[in-house]
């Protein structure tokens, strides 16, 4: 995904309290979202920020005389607690762009809105719906964030924003947003960006930030790192070390800010401030998760042989499985020396695009269509035709070879026809 280049002020997370995105039944177009909690130059008033992001990927472009456009509708729904609707807006977007590739996210592409709301303080629910106009197909996703009034604490921090590269240009920092809970796909590290509001005079804290597992313990504790907090607002970032044994899941990362000491070990008697939200340790395939390590194993059958995929299965706990699983793409990457790995990315987009195009009684990528389209790709072209039977057969069009597919039963069930069995592996090109 593209780098985002922002001034951080405007990236904030709320105060004591985390979200996270909840996937709706038949995710049928992938995007982001965050909501983001700062304190607003009116006391009274919080400042609610909403970023959304959708991968060009997910749309339907149609072309248009020399152009490939797209066009969706963002619409953005803000309750409170008692269910009363306090804002509702509609964001049309349309994208055009000229060369094909481009739409089909061949560099990570994607579409990037920011919306601002000033609310008073309460807890609230952000509702996103996306509707592509032209693909006829729409998603929602949902979080629950509060709105603090920052004024009325001696000291606060403002929640935590997930950054993946940051960099200081006269006296601002200059962040790239990770606007996702997941941070499969940020290395061995990342950043964690936040702000502090003192009312009380303080020189400095200590700051230290905790991953907690599902049960909320502490799984890993960084040490204490010691940070200027003298002004009414100061900013501030800490450098976030990723586990190597992070299993697969859904964790909080916290923030605690402590009263300045030499100790190493704290209680909450040290706490000034604490700010924690939901982060998840998945693998992104060209912006779409992972979610199971599991399926993904056996979605391999179409590139791996079946002793490969039986050893990445015998790994004798999650962790081993996921190990060999990364190992066995590392093998098959074919630019080691950059962080992507084209393989795995094209692979699993297929399988992405095969599950959305081709589910039928089964998963997507199960079916015959979806077989053929992981391991060719897209057909150069394709015609559907009706037999003198009454059974519809289609036809799909490569460069050396034809594939022919029929409906037996009407439903849309396209079963292989001619060749009877598919021999060839995926493999990149």
């Amino acid at each position: 995904m593209k780098a985002i280049r922002l001034i951080c002020f405007l990236f904030f997370l709320p105060f004591f309290i985390y979200g996270q995105d909840k996937d709706t039944p038949d995710n049928t177009i992938s995007f982001y979202f965050d909501a983001v909690v700062s304190k607003s130059d009116i006391d009274s008033l919080g400042r609610l920020d909403v970023y959304v992001i959708v991968p060009y990927q997910s749309l339907r472009f149609i072309k248009n005389e020399n152009n490939y456009a797209a066009v969706y509708e963002a619409n953005i729904k803000i309750t409170d607690e008692n269910g009363n609707r306090v804002e509702n807006k509609i964001i049309p977007r349309t994208i055009v762009e000229k060369d094909y590739s481009v739409t089909q996210s061949a560099n990570g592409e994607f579409d990037f809105s920011q919306n601002i709301f000033k609310l008073p303080k309460g807890r609230y629910q952000i509702d996103v719906n996306i509707d592509d106009k032209r693909g006829n197909k729409s998603n929602q996703r949902t979080r629950n964030q509060t709105i603090v009034d920052f004024s009325k604490y001696p000291f606060s921090v403002s929640g935590l924003m997930l950054v993946s590269s940051i960099e200081e240009k006269n006296g601002r920092f200059v962040v790239t947003p990770h606007i996702s809970d997941n941070i499969g796909d940020l290395g061995k590290f990342f950043f964690c960006f936040f702000e502090s509001y003192s009312f009380a005079g303080a020189d400095s804290a200590d700051f230290v930030y905790e991953i907690l597992n599902d049960k909320k313990d502490a799984i890993f504790k960084s040490p204490r790192q010691r940070f200027n907090i003298s002004g009414k607002s100061i900013q501030h970032y800490l450098r976030i070390n990723i586990p190597d044994n992070l299993l697969q899941g859904v964790y909080v990362l916290r923030v605690l800010a402590l009263k300045p000491s030499s100790k190493s070990d704290y209680t909450p008697e040290d706490y000034l401030a604490t700010a924690e939200r939901s982060i998840k340790y998945t693998k992104s395939i060209g912006g779409n998760f992972v979610q199971d390590l599991d399926q993904a194993i056996k979605q391999l059958k179409y590139i791996a042989t079946g002793s490969e995929i039986d050893f990445i299965e015998s790994g004798s706990n999650l962790q081993e499985k996921q190990l060999r699983f990364e190992d066995y793409w590392k093998k098959l990457d074919p630019s080691p020396n950059t962080d992507r790995n084209e393989a795995f990315d094209e692979y699993y987009s297929r399988i992405f695009y095969a599950n959305n195009n081709y589910k039928s009684y089964t998963d997507g990528w199960r079916t015959d269509m979806g077989m053929v389209y992981i391991i060719y790709g897209a057909p150069a072209n394709f015609d559907r035709s009706r037999l003198s039977d009454g059974r519809n057969y289609e036809r799909w069009y490569y460069t050396d070879k034809q594939i022919v597919f029929i409906d037996h039963n009407g439903f849309g069930d396209f079963r292989l026809y001619s060749p009877l069995v598919i021999t060839e592996k995926y493999k990149y090109h």
